[in-house]
């Protein structure tokens, strides 16, 4: 059946290149860039998944946020303190949360 994925992220260090991560979005499924830094993947991938997938590619000072629109669940990796506390407390209410760090 598939899933439809956004994948939000924001790489931090200076000179790093997108190719990495774009290639394993690439791979995810059919795509779309939506914006620089914001694509829409149709995969047979989980958000926890495709999130674990994408993170190994990053670094660890980056930011990553993967949304499964069809399955109302959610990823991330190193988000903000208050950000992902905010997400826990209100995904957990009305979706479900899959993996944060």
């Amino acid at each position: 059946m598939g899933s439809n994925l956004l994948i939000s992220f924001s790489l931090q260090q200076p000179k790093q290149t997108y190719d990495e991560v774009i290639d394993t979005i690439h791979a995810l499924g059919d795509w779309a860039k939506v914006d620089d830094c914001v694509w829409y993947v149709h995969s047979s991938c989980s958000a926890n998944q495709a999130c674990a997938r994408l993170w190994a590619v990053m670094n660890p000072q980056d930011r990553l946020v993967v949304v499964d629109a069809t399955n109302n669940d959610l990823a991330w990796q190193n988000l903000n303190g208050e950000v992902g506390q905010f997400l826990r407390d209100h995904w957990n209410r009305h979706g479900r949360l899959a993996r944060v760090r």
